[in-house]
């Protein structure tokens, strides 16, 4: 985007605010996030977002607060680090010089956004939600270690760059990715006309060189209910033969049944093909199938063995037609607390 663009934008919603007396104390804009190229699985990447900040009130001190989207399942926050700096701060006249380089910490998990009264990983999945993604993903929020003069009054814009460097899991993911900004003060401000002041554009984020698949941005085939469970967990492999643009061959099939493969931890792998009332899947529409199980009775898992993965693929009574990913299959991850 065009700065000089984005600066009429963020001046036109400032004096529209006024003209409806809205009292806000900063827009907080993304310009531009970006991705480093041919992003590899299991490396750590280097991201930059772009944000300018237009103020509509007086002097207001704030802690940065930045917010980022990714899978539940990545464990961002112990694998990130996020830094920021500022440019075109009016610092001269005001002895308050530009940010270079300023160390962010992850969120207190108990802190909450003051407009709100939500946590602050809440507060951004309720204004922004899931962004288009499908499955589980969570807002992963940072805080400054300091306390930044972010307002001097009207008609003020200056810009904010922060460099987030991320340890990417080994399984090649494709996502939605997004980033917002806001100030501890005043958090994620929305007026009385439902009129947000801050946003969180996205861009595409996709991983290669690892192992598996997974696709976020369309809608999965395949779920687990409930969304926590761990290997230990009887739940329930669902299944629907049509998702979106995606119809398999499986549609409308009277008789689906759940084919599976469990690795142990010691590398022993057990594989369960059979087409038996065991595997049978109970058809609940056109298109939705579900089958519970309880994977060391599934698998006939002895009380020492150990899960180590599972991946289920889908099949009529005589395997003519067959839903395996593309030969990938699809993983189970635990989404629960493993048991030791």
């Amino acid at each position: 985007m065009n700065p000089m663009n984005t600066k009429r934008i963020i001046k036109a919603s400032a004096l529209l605010a006024a003209a409806i007396g809205i009292l806000a104390s900063c827009v907080f804009t993304v310009l531009s996030i970006n991705l480093p190229d041919n992003m590899q699985a299991g490396t750590t990447v280097e991201i930059t977002t772009n944000m300018s900040c237009f103020h509509v009130q007086s002097d207001q001190t704030s802690h940065f607060v930045f917010g980022m989207l990714v899978p539940s399942n990545w464990n961002a926050g112990e694998n990130t680090t996020v830094t920021v700096s500022t440019s075109d701060r009016p610092a001269g006249q005001q002895g308050k010089p530009d940010v270079v380089n300023a160390s962010m910490h992850l969120m207190d998990p108990s802190a909450t956004d003051p407009t709100t009264g939500l946590t602050w990983s809440a507060s951004f999945q309720s204004k922004f939600g899931s962004c288009g993604n499908y499955g589980l993903t969570e807002w992963v929020v940072f805080e400054s270690d300091d306390e930044y003069v972010i307002c001097w009054g009207d008609n003020m814009t200056w810009y904010i760059n922060a460099t987030i460097k991320m340890k990417l899991p080994e399984t090649n993911t494709k996502f939605y990715f997004a980033n917002a900004f806001c100030g501890t003060n005043n958090g994620l401000y929305t007026d009385d006309n439902g009129n947000y002041f801050s946003d969180a554009p996205t861009v595409l984020f996709s991983t290669t060189g690892g192992s598996g698949k997974e696709d976020y941005t369309v809608p999965p085939l395949t779920s687990i209910t409930p969304l926590k469970f761990t290997y230990e967990d009887i739940f329930a492999v669902n299944f629907v033969s049509e998702a979106g643009t995606v119809v398999t061959d499986l549609k409308g099939e009277n008789e689906v049944y759940l084919q599976a493969e469990c690795t142990l931890k010691s590398g022993k792998t057990i594989t369960v093909t059979e087409k038996s009332s065991k595997t049978l899947m109970k058809k609940t529409s056109d298109i939705d199938y579900y089958k519970y199980i309880y994977p060391r009775q599934f698998f006939s898992l002895s009380s020492s063995d150990k899960i180590a993965s599972i991946k289920v693929w889908f099949s009529d009574k005589n395997g003519s037609k067959v839903e395996n990913s593309g030969g990938d299959l699809f993983e189970l991850s635990e989404t629960g607390t493993p048991l030791n």
